[in-house]
């Protein structure tokens, strides 16, 4: 995963539970007011992305079907979100040959001053925070 430029963790934006996950929140200082929320599941499993899927989408509110890319054993599906404060874009990334999973939210700040900036850079947005989810890569092997 290339690390955002900018990006910056703070003490308490780290969270491990021993047998379920990790998170972890990185602030992004630069002129979008980024944050970015990673979540990995270790033991998440092809053979239950529906059901993992569908908890992603409860937990950041949307109810539409999610775009696809294909590469390197592992499967990204993200989609779009806008509100009334900010941009989101959100990616599910799951190791094809593997066990793993990953949620990325990319939350961009749209509030007051910033919504212009916003509309106006929708695209570059979107397509920023996609080549950054691309670039998080599984360094595990094939499950046994």
């Amino acid at each position: 995963m290339d690390f955002p430029a900018g990006g910056v963790i703070g003490d308490r934006s780290y969270f491990v539970r021993e047998t379920d996950h990790e998170e972890i929140v990185i602030g992004v200082d630069d002129d979008t007011g980024a944050s970015i929320r990673i979540i990995y599941y270790s033991n998440h499993l092809p053979e239950y992305l529906g059901e993992d899927l569908n908890r992603f989408k409860k937990r950041i509110g949307y109810d539409g079907d999610f775009k696809k890319l294909e590469q390197n054993h592992q499967s990204l599906y993200y989609t779009a979100l806008k509100s009334n404060i900010s941009l989101d874009y959100a990616g599910y990334i799951l190791h094809e040959k593997g066990m793993g999973g990953i949620e990325v939210v990319y939350e961009i700040d749209c509030r007051d001053e910033k919504e212009q900036v916003c509309e106006e850079n929708q695209q570059r947005y979107e397509e920023k925070a996609l080549e950054w989810m691309k670039s998080i890569q599984f360094v595990n092997e094939e499950r046994k």
